[in-house]
């Protein structure tokens, strides 16, 4: 995901600079500040995108784990984010854009809570994947009621 960038500008630039710098000195916390060296600082919106690449990706490999593995393995984000063929910040927002669904078990080993995965949650990922692709990416009709689609099953 690449760094979103930021514009700064100087508030003695601004049209309106009189008006505001008389706003600025009327506010306590700012005396002693050097008003006319204000700037503005934005920053570039980057909205979350689900790349259709990632997800068959995911898929393929997600499919190849299922027919090797039987046994229940758990697993922390990372793990499952290298078993996706994703990265982990990838995988908290599929997880935040509910893209997939995961259930995590409390444990006093790990700092962080870890995932409980076996082949039957990996099947469930996978259904979840595949859906969100025909339904979002494809915009095919599915059999899903409408709160499965969005995420609240």
């Amino acid at each position: 995901m690449p760094r979103p960038r930021k514009l700064t500008l100087s508030i003695s630039d601004l049209k309106c600079f009189k008006t505001l710098k008389s706003e600025l000195e009327s506010i306590s916390e700012l005396k002693g500040f050097d008003i006319d060296a204000g700037q503005l600082i934005f920053k570039e919106t980057y909205t979350f995108k689900v790349r259709p690449k990632n997800i068959e990706n995911a898929i393929e490999r997600l499919t190849r784990f299922i027919e090797k593995t039987t046994e229940q393995q758990i697993f922390v984000r990372q793990d499952l984010a290298d078993l996706l063929g994703i990265s982990r910040p990838t995988l908290d927002k599929w997880i935040e854009k509910r893209v997939i669904m995961i259930d995590t078990i409390p444990t006093y080993q790990l700092r962080r809570p870890t995932f409980l995965f076996s082949a039957k949650n990996a099947q469930y990922i996978l259904e979840d994947l595949r859906n969100y692709l025909t339904v979002y990416v494809y915009g095919e009709e599915t059999d899903l009621s409408e709160s499965e689609v969005d995420g609240q099953i």
